[in-house]
């Protein structure tokens, strides 16, 4: 069941671009949206943290209406490195961490938001694979997430 919940949650992930830009933010969005998809395409950590680094700017900055979709962002690009070999373990699961509360922040915002459910389902997934143990809690939180997902 777990395998099929991953499965399922980084099929939605993995092929899905980013979403659209942040208003007021449309040229500046799409560079860095291009960035990071290239980024990923060619497995350029570095770039990826800058990317990363940069969001979270946007984040922070004065404004506010586009929330959701920059916390999906940092949500994607810190999944994206968590699995990626070259990032060493305990940084792995920090972006794990963060990417869970970014999403459940994108979830506050838009309780019903399938582009923050699905990548949630996948880090629980991610989580109970560094520790099946974790499993037993997560477990139901990925399904639901998922479950969410695709209503």
């Amino acid at each position: 069941m777990l395998r099929c919940v991953l499965l399922v949650a980084t099929i939605l992930l993995a092929g899905r671009p980013l979403p659209a830009s942040p208003p007021g933010q449309d040229e500046t969005w799409t560079k860095l949206a291009t960035r990071i998809d290239q980024a990923v395409l060619s497995d350029d950590t570095a770039t990826l943290k800058l990317c990363r680094a940069e969001v979270l700017r946007l984040q922070t900055a004065p404004g506010g209406s586009s929330r959701a979709l920059l916390a999906y962002s940092v949500a994607y690009i810190g999944w994206r490195l968590a699995f990626n070999p070259s990032i060493p373990a305990a940084e792995q699961d920090a972006l794990l961490d963060e990417a869970e509360a970014q999403l459940k922040a994108a979830l506050k915002i838009d309780p019903k938001s399938a582009e923050a459910l699905a990548p949630l389902s996948s880090v629980y997934g991610a989580k109970i694979a560094k520790s099946s143990i974790r499993g037993m809690v997560l477990g139901p939180r990925s399904s639901s997430a998922i479950g969410d997902a695709v209503k």
